[in-house]
């Protein structure tokens, strides 16, 4: 246990505000009456702002912010983020959630917010670790959500019932691309990761192949032949020509990891999300 979380996004509804605010000044007695050795915090909901005084009641507070999934515009973040340090130099902050939905057989070589696909999905995060990176006084980040879950109400992605905002699938089978964003920054056990084999069909005669490594050069060899060699930290683009059926090889060290990309006629109609009138009234 690192701290005691007071409340989660109560200003989404509480209409009493006065009467909220006392009852966390007693909940936050109480935290640091039964236990002096640990601070308190609460999350707060994106629309409550910087200055409300519910967000100055514990030691700590985090946001759950989903700046650049349910609200364009990833850069968001960082002026946020800017802005709460500016006002609140000695305020500790930290992001309680974030995330993107992201399904693993919904691809796309133009992603953008809302399509659910695995790419944009991984643009998200890939977007997310730079900005905490950039803002290293944070006192904690947490990625929403390790898993899919279940979420009765909603009806997103094309699968109803559930949140797709995990680096990993439901039945834990399925790890997708930005689990592996993950693994290249916080990870020690070297490894390789091609992204986007699930995106086999391709209409382009030429593709950018994302790699992702926690090793600082990787090699891609297309069927079979070196095609180049770069250094970096975490992701490596290359540019490969498709020319009916390529088989790519990445290689980082000791780790290798192969893909199969097809040069195709038409888009395969399975990688597009395909949009119907939902009965279910999703709280978005």
């Amino acid at each position: 246990i690192v701290c005691w979380g007071v409340s989660n996004e109560i200003t989404i509804s509480t209409k009493d505000n006065r009467d909220m605010r006392d009852n966390h000044h007693v909940l936050n007695d109480l935290c640091h009456e039964m236990d002096k050795t640990r601070l308190t915090t609460l999350a707060c909901y994106a629309m409550c702002g910087p200055f409300n005084p519910v967000a100055h009641i514990t030691d700590l507070v985090s946001w759950n912010l989903y700046l650049g999934w349910y609200v364009p515009g990833l850069f968001l973040n960082d002026l946020w983020m800017d802005f709460f340090h500016l006002c609140y130099p000695n305020r500790a902050l930290g992001f309680s959630e974030y995330g993107a939905e992201g399904m693993p057989n919904l691809h796309s070589s133009h992603p953008r917010r809302g399509d659910h696909t695995e790419e944009y999905q991984a643009i998200y995060h890939e977007y997310m670790l730079r900005c905490f990176d950039r803002h290293k006084w944070l006192w904690a980040t947490h990625v929403w959500n390790m898993y899919d879950f279940a979420a009765d109400a909603r009806d997103q992605g094309g699968e109803p019932g559930m949140n797709h905002k995990g680096l990993v699938t439901f039945d834990r089978k399925t790890k997708k691309d930005s689990f592996y964003i993950y693994k290249a920054w916080w990870s020690d056990e070297p490894f390789v990761h091609i992204c986007s084999k699930r995106y086999a069909d391709r209409t382009e005669n030429e593709i950018e192949v994302k790699v992702y490594s926690n090793q600082k050069q990787v090699s891609l060899y297309v069927n079979g032949e070196k095609l180049s060699e770069q250094e970096g930290e975490h992701i490596f683009k290359f540019r490969v020509k498709l020319n009916g059926e390529t088989k790519v090889q990445a290689v980082a060290g000791d780790s290798i990891d192969d893909a199969i990309f097809r040069k195709v006629d038409a888009p395969n109609p399975d990688y597009k999300l395909t949009k119907k009138k939902s009965t279910s009234a999703n709280w978005v």
